[in-house]
């Protein structure tokens, strides 16, 4: 099984691919997709003995550079991260291993670690089938890993009027988990860890701190995809704005969240 690591990134060079690379800890075949181009075009490299291909687009948007991915993988294997994750030493063989032991997996979510929180795990939920949104809502793209031709065939993409740059500035990722787990895909969520967080969401191209466009995108994803349980999980969302920010009413964080 030949796999295949997807990687979205901007502005970027040739040169800074191969850094990139090494930076991401990579030892497989790779696809970057770099947005902010001088012009559309694909070039493929070699690194290591690997073959890289690097999608070059003149577009802008998350969304969109994650469906690139979508459009241009060719592994039989895809495992995500971003270009500010890098993955665990010999992940390919964690990743074969895994999927050998749930050899109906069409979709392996992974665990990471938060380098900037004293690593700590991204979730400390254990090992087992998907089968509600709850049991992914918290994971973000890196660490999805996926059969491409099984995965393929349900169609999936992500919202392209969600995610920075649009005004719904984040919750593209939950919005594509989402729709994993309506199209009842085979999918599981393993313990392990298979990549590290360098930046954490303070140092971000969305987050600018509770602000209205931050909370407006919360209540928009939020009824998006807990439609009956909206009234909870906005005061959850509302509760906790305001610990982190007092100058914030809890009046003024539930119009923000209604607006959404």
């Amino acid at each position: 099984m030949r796999i295949q690591v997807c990687v979205p990134t901007y502005s970027k060079t040739d040169k800074d691919i191969i850094n990139l690379y090494h930076f991401l800890n990579l030892s497989t075949d790779a696809l970057f997709s770099v947005q902010k181009s001088d012009k559309d075009y694909i070039k493929e490299i070699e690194i290591d003995n690997h073959k890289v291909k690097i999608v070059y687009l003149t577009s802008t948007g998350v969304s969109k550079n994650r469906n690139s991915l979508l459009d241009n993988a060719t592994g039989d294997i895809i495992i995500n991260t971003d270009d500010d994750c890098p993955l665990v030493d010999h992940y390919d063989r964690l990743v074969l291993d895994t999927y050998n032991k749930h050899k109906d997996a069409v979709a392996i979510y992974f665990n990471g670690i938060w380098v900037t929180h004293d690593n700590k795990l991204v979730t400390n939920k254990r090992s087992k089938r998907i089968t509600k949104f709850s049991d992914i809502s918290f994971a973000g793209a890196p660490g999805l890993t996926y059969k491409r031709e099984s995965f393929n065939k349900y169609n999936l993409r992500f919202k392209e009027d969600i995610g920075y740059p649009n005004y719904i500035c984040a919750g593209e990722d939950s919005c594509f988990y989402y729709d994993i787990v309506k199209s009842k895909i085979i999918f599981y969520r393993e313990k392990s860890i298979l990549f590290k967080v360098i930046i954490d969401e303070t140092n971000s191209s969305y987050y600018k701190g509770i602000n209205e466009q931050y909370v407006v995108t919360r209540g928009y994803i939020t009824r998006l995809l807990h439609p009956r349980l909206f009234r909870l999980y906005m005061w959850r969302h509302i509760i906790r704005f305001h610990r982190k920010d007092k100058s914030l009413s809890y009046r003024q964080l539930r119009d923000w969240m209604l607006e959404g």
